[in-house]
């Protein structure tokens, strides 16, 4: 993998050049021809999350070649070294490394003039004082990142941005002995052992399998503080301790790396590391081979899992599919079609790592082609896909770290995150090889049975976010809730789903929304909990205490022991419903759903059926029954019809003399029976053209079931009808979204309908 890391180096154009590296500078110190300070700039402009600017080709040194020579950093170095910038007087060894600082100014001078007089205006004590103070009025701190500029002529010259001084920094490393480390000082503090020469020997490098002599020490890795690292940086390979040592071999001859390599290797890591995701403990890097213009990985990860969606936007929690696996998609069908040939060899490489005193830990790596990739990711969020609790939209598919911190209590007021995140911390990793690896690979079972014991405390306590209309869930916070329940459902459906061998009628598929044909007994129950929990809300909105937190815990887990008393206390509640279509529609449902159950309530469910149950009860949930009949707008026939789009289509078709059919059953030739909006007979042939209006294509479920009834129709021989098909057997669609309908464009849509059937 190292490899890989220099080569992605090369790939994305960085030169990783011995003694230069990209670095980030958060203040700007400007002076002017004459040494006099003009101005201080904040590079991160306001921005809370900037690290201020990054310029590419900064100077840099090895922390060895610092302590060998007793230097500091050239042009960029922090505050407290640049304008001694200490929390308190600064002291005799901050005086000495703010003194190294400025004599490398002073140094350049000779191919840098404008440095002389900057460099002098850093030893005035009057210059330093105006700006510390400025830069503590600023809120600054000593470990800011400073460097120092010279505004001249009506031009400002920032100095690291210049290759000016490049020249004099290479002959200046090359009077160092570049890389080398000070011999006697290694000797001293590492081996005790006589050296084997006064030079190190060639040795074939481990990467390029060139001869090179091997660089002693391994440029840090910077990034890591918050995963376990060091703030001076970590190393990948060290060998500071006599213990790695064999053979008579010092350091880096212990695993002989060219000085070249290492730095590549180095900045590739230290670029990637920018931006890198947070998983827990460790930070996750990902590349590609090759250069893509989506990247199908990016939101399967998320921000902080402190942060709780926005309680007023519904809209950032229930979105459509999201952008990964839309890209996956995306990229799967061009690399499939031949669209995307070039990206057919393309690798995607992944390490999660972390740090452990001073030393850089790969904690897994892994290696795929891209199509694998997409495969994977597209699968994933079809596992995980469930519709919104409206059953109106596709719920945004949790994120990683959301399906693990749902599972957990909400974390309490000064609570340490490792402490509350320690149950799930073990299965991030086998998580993340769910969503990504080409195998399909389970759902780790200690997750799936945190989900299902949070889910029964969820419902006991009042947690669940049932009713739509008001506060009722005793949760802190009701958005927060929500989101945790899609991402703890999500977790069982994919759970299900991945443990199917086959999908039939007696072991179907998991599916995003209602189905109120399945098998599943536990299932059914689910839903029966549900609509017992329906009538009470119609009922008394206001009660103290619902059916789920009396009963939840117990019906999800010992059905026998609790539904034939809730059964009983139902028929009280339906009584009191006023409007007779929504009791009927409550009958209808538990009728059909005891007819499913066959009044069998097992005596307890397993870990599968606990799954099956709350998903039941969710997605009957989702799907409530309304106030209104179904058809409660009239004709000028005098039909009873489902829309006012409906309304218009039927009067049109009666100003035009024509009979219609409404909702006529169309028995299919699997047996199943549909029912079209309309059907007309054309004149001649007395062929039946059906007419479909989609007025609710805003809709998900409507969509989905559109999709779903056109494909019954082709498959039986019923097409789309266009003027080149006009003479067969088929279907006509007309359409209207939120905004209403045109009724010029219905006409205009049905008009080779009413010329043949005229």
């Amino acid at each position: 993998m190292l490899h890989e890391l220099i080569r992605y180096a090369k790939t994305t154009g960085m030169e990783s050049e011995p003694g230069f590296r990209s670095k980030w500078v958060r203040w700007l110190i400007v002076f002017d021809a004459k040494g006099q300070l003009l101005q201080i700039d904040d590079l991160t402009f306001g921005e809370k999350k900037s690290k201020g600017r990054e310029f590419e080709k900064a100077p840099d040194l090895h922390p060895s070649q610092m302590v060998s020579n007793g230097l500091r950093h050239f042009l960029v170095d922090n505050l407290d070294k640049v304008v001694l910038l200490t929390k308190d007087e600064p002291n005799d060894r901050d005086h000495l490394q703010h003194d190294r600082y400025v004599t490398l100014l002073d140094q350049a001078a000779n191919d840098v003039p404008a440095l002389k007089t900057i460099a002098k205006s850093l030893q005035d004590e009057s210059v330093l004082t105006s700006i510390r103070t400025e830069l503590k009025d600023r809120k600054a701190k000593p470990t800011d990142t400073a460097t120092v500029a010279m505004y001249e002529d009506g031009e400002q010259t920032i100095f690291v941005d210049q290759d000016v001084w490049h020249s004099w920094w290479r002959q200046f490393l090359q009077s160092l002995g570049a890389s080398k480390v000070d011999s006697e000082a290694t000797e001293t503090k590492t081996s005790k052992r006589p050296k084997k020469g006064s030079e190190k020997s060639t040795m074939r490098c481990f990467l390029s399998g060139d001869l090179v002599e091997p660089t002693a020490t391994w440029n840090k890795i910077s990034g890591l503080t918050d995963v376990g690292g060091l703030q001076m940086g970590d190393v990948i390979s060290s060998f500071d301790k006599e213990a790695f040592c064999h053979y008579g071999f010092e350091q880096g001859e212990n695993a002989a790396v060219g000085e070249t390599q290492v730095k590549s290797m180095a900045d590739a890591f230290n670029r990637l590391l920018q931006k890198s995701v947070r998983l827990g403990n460790s930070k996750v890097l990902y590349w590609y081979s090759q250069s893509i213009d989506v990247d199908p990985i990016e939101d399967l990860f998320g921000g902080a899992i402190e942060a709780a969606p926005d309680e007023s936007d519904e809209g950032a929690m229930i979105q459509e599919r999201s952008a990964a696996e839309l890209s996956a998609k995306k990229l799967l069908q061009a690399i499939e079609s031949g669209e995307r040939e070039e990206l057919k060899k393309c690798k995607f490489f992944i390490m999660i790592v972390s740090a452990n005193k001073g030393r850089v830990v790969i904690e897994h790596q892994e290696e795929t082609d891209l199509k694998d990739l997409c495969q994977s990711i597209a699968r994933w969020f079809d596992d995980l896909f469930l519709n919104n609790i409206t059953d109106s939209k596709a719920n945004r598919p949790p994120k990683l770290m959301q399906l693990l911190s749902s599972v957990l209590r909400p974390r309490s007021i000064g609570q340490n995150f490792d402490n509350w995140f320690a149950p799930v911390r073990r299965l991030r990793r086998e998580l993340w090889k769910c969503a990504s690896t080409i195998h399909r690979i389970p759902i780790p079972l200690g997750l799936v049975e945190l989900a299902v014991l949070r889910q029964v405390n969820a419902g006991t306590i009042g947690e669940l976010p049932l009713n739509r209309t008001r506060e009722s869930a005793k949760a802190d916070n009701p958005a927060l809730a929500l989101s945790s329940w899609y991402a703890r459902l999500s977790v069982m459906k994919a759970y299900l789903n991945r443990k199917l061998t086959e999908n039939n009628e007696a072991n179907p598929k998991m599916l995003p929304s209602l189905n109120e044909n399945h098998p599943s007994k536990a299932y059914q129950l689910g839903r029966l909990m549900a609509v017992l929990q329906m009538i009470q809300e119609k009922v008394s909105p206001d009660v103290g205490t619902t059916i789920s937190q009396s009963f939840y815990a117990a019906a999800s887990t010992r059905p026998i022991t609790v539904f034939s008393r809730m059964l009983n206390l139902v028929q009280h509640h339906l009584s009191k419903i006023k409007s007779d279509e929504l009791r009927k529609e409550f009958n209808r449902m538990l009728v059909e759903i005891q007819g499913a159950i066959q009044n069998d309530y097992p005596g307890s469910l397993n870990l599968d059926d606990q799954c099956m149950f709350h998903l039941g009860f969710y997605q009957q949930w989702a799907y409530q029954p309304h106030d209104k009949p179904a058809h409660r707008h009239t004709t000028l026939s005098g039909v009873k019809v489902r829309s006012k789009g409906e309304v218009l289509i039927a009067n049109l078709l009666t100003f035009k003399g024509l009979k219609y059919d409404y909702e006529p059953e169309l028995v299919l030739s699997s047996g199943r029976t549909i029912r079209p909006d309309f059907r007309v007979l054309t004149k001649n042939e007395n062929i039946p053209i059906y007419i479909e209006h989609l007025g609710m294509m805003d809709n998900f479920r409507y969509r989905e079931d559109w999709d779903e009834r056109k494909k019954l129709y082709i498959e039986n021989g019923i097409v789309q009808l266009t003027e080149s098909n006009i003479n067969k057997k088929g279907f006509f669609t007309t359409t209207e979204d939120g905004s209403g309908f045109d009724s010029n464009e219905i006409l205009r849509t049905l008009g080779p309908v009413l010329e043949r059937c005229c």
